[in-house]
């Protein structure tokens, strides 16, 4: 809480406060008058004694009440203008913010481009071997072959593990990842091109959100 948020609210305490304070002193006045001017009425002597002063407290508890509403009416001014400025401090706090959260997705990029190099790199010794494992399996179904007899060929097939390798992207990943070949089509084709992407992206993003901020600060002035 800022101290211009924490004096609003003291301030507004203190006033509420006393103006619940001034009410029960009405309130005891009017009944001390009445009962006075009840005094009156059935004869006591000196019943009435009391009244000009009591009046007088009356109009001055009104006076204060009404030097108490207009504290109300600054108070609330004071109020719209604390959170109009609150609004744009916090529009203003974000955008300072931007560059750091975009230095985050770089860096997570980084890490996450790593992964997918490490991956590519799997993926081809998984081939590899994949490929000298069928060779081997050929050559054992082909030794005992019937001449001029077709049959399937023994072997893992490379389909169903790249199939597989997609199911496992699916599973990590929540079902989040999948290319756009529309959008994208072949290009960016090398992962340089890809970060020259991401970081134009990120550039994007800022600029954007100084030029929203500019207009975001405007609008919350005009509310003013």
């Amino acid at each position: 809480m800022t101290n211009v948020a924490r004096n609003i609210i003291d301030v507004e305490s203190s006033l509420y406060s006393r103006r619940e304070a001034l009410r029960q002193q009405h309130a005891k006045l009017t009944e001390q008058h009445g009962a006075a001017a009840l005094a009156a009425a059935e004869g006591v002597s000196d019943a009435t004694k009391r009244i000009p002063a009591i009046n007088q407290e009356l109009r001055e508890i009104q006076d204060e009440l009404a030097a108490l509403n207009a504290a109300e009416t600054a108070l609330d001014r004071r109020k719209h203008a604390a959170k109009i400025q609150t609004r744009i401090d916090d529009v203003k706090a974000a955008e300072a913010a931007t560059p750091k959260a975009a230095e985050a997705i770089s860096a997570a990029w980084d890490k996450f481009a790593d992964t997918m190099s490490a991956m590519g790199s799997a993926w081809r010794e998984l081939e590899s071997a994949t490929q000298a494992a069928n060779e081997l399996a050929h050559k054992c179904q082909t030794a005992g072959a019937m001449p001029n007899r077709d049959g399937l060929s023994n072997g893992l097939r490379l389909t169903m593990l790249q199939e597989l390798a997609g199911k496992l992207l699916w599973i990590e990943t929540n079902d989040k990842i999948e290319p756009n070949h529309h959008r994208f089509g072949n290009a960016p084709a090398t992962p340089a091109e890809v970060r020259e992407r991401i970081d134009y992206s990120l550039s994007q993003l800022k600029q954007n959100v100084n030029r929203h901020t500019e207009r975001a600060v405007k609008v919350i002035q005009g509310d003013a």
